[in-house]
């Protein structure tokens, strides 16, 4: 039944808004059936915002037919990584950091039968209770209202044998000082279990982020042609230096496969800056100290 309130979206505004865009992509995933990808949570949750409003939102959003391809080949590349990874670690704990409403929790669960660990959707309050009211709960699935700019985030997570760390669509929203910090969360909780790691984020080029703003779904969303990103990385080496330990075991280029425009930016950035991307995905694997409990 869908929830009615007035107050569902009370607070769902500025960067926050910017979770409808992934979502949106999701939700019509079926428009673009060379991708062989499908979210049926991300439908629900598209049609029940639908009804409190946000049915515009959305028709904009499907205009941008390269933003929402990339949205779903980052979804599906994400899923792929990590599957990989829980399918080695079935007792590992996935921490889904500015989870929004992200419904990989409930692809994941699907594409990993055996997997028996654990997962925590983290982001702020609002965004939690937006979440909890919209995505039904589910057994090992956790929410975590917090800033994860503030110190001992990560507090109430337990010990875990391995650990996955997602980061999609976030850490470009971020100032460097604080993904260096999230970064160094995570190499504290690897530290602490003593098991294996896998971090799997995405990022923009210099170039991406200085002109994010002309994106058409962030000007919408956003109502401003400003960039509203921050933090990124001209080459993916350059973030094993914020990961001690670390090895680059995956990456890849989104651009080349989001069609149109982008595909060409995509091309064009690749030729210019010897082969780097412009919006790319990253796999870092740290192999802890043989401690993979099960």
């Amino acid at each position: 039944m869908v929830d009615r309130r007035p107050d569902l979206l009370t607070g769902f505004e500025g960067v926050a808004r910017t979770a409808l865009i992934p979502l949106a992509a999701r939700a019509g995933a079926r428009r673009h059936a060379d991708l062989g990808f499908a979210d049926p949570m991300a439908e629900a949750v598209a049609a029940r915002l639908a009804d409190h409003g946000l049915g515009p939102d959305f028709a904009r959003l499907a205009a941008d037919r390269a933003m929402e391809r990339g949205c779903i080949l980052r979804a599906a590349w994400f899923d792929r990584m990590m599957a990989e990874f829980l399918h080695r670690h079935p007792a590992a704990v996935v921490i889904n950091l500015g989870a929004g409403l992200d419904t990989a929790f409930h692809r994941l669960r699907g594409l990993c039968p055996d997997w028996q660990g654990h997962w925590w959707d983290v982001d702020r309050p609002v965004m939690v209770a937006l979440h909890r009211r919209l995505i039904p709960a589910a057994r090992r699935h956790h929410l975590m209202a917090r800033d994860i700019g503030q110190p001992g985030w990560w507090d109430d997570i337990p010990d875990a044998p391995a650990l996955c760390f997602a980061a999609s669509g976030l850490l470009m929203y971020l100032d460097p000082e604080a993904v260096a910090g999230l970064f160094a969360d995570a190499a504290a909780l690897e530290q602490a279990s003593g098991g294996p790691m896998r971090l799997v984020f995405d990022y923009l080029s210099p170039a991406a982020v200085a002109f994010g703003g002309l994106n058409p779904s962030i000007a919408a969303i956003m109502g401003s042609w400003a960039s509203p990103f921050h933090w990124s990385l001209s080459d993916p080496a350059e973030v094993l230096a914020l990961v001690p330990g670390g090895r680059i075991v995956a990456h890849a280029d989104l651009s080349a496969g989001m069609g149109g425009f982008a595909a060409l930016a995509g091309a064009a950035h690749r030729l210019w800056h010897r082969g780097a991307a412009l919006h790319g995905c990253v796999v870092v694997d740290i192999a802890g100290n043989g401690r993979d409990r099960r």
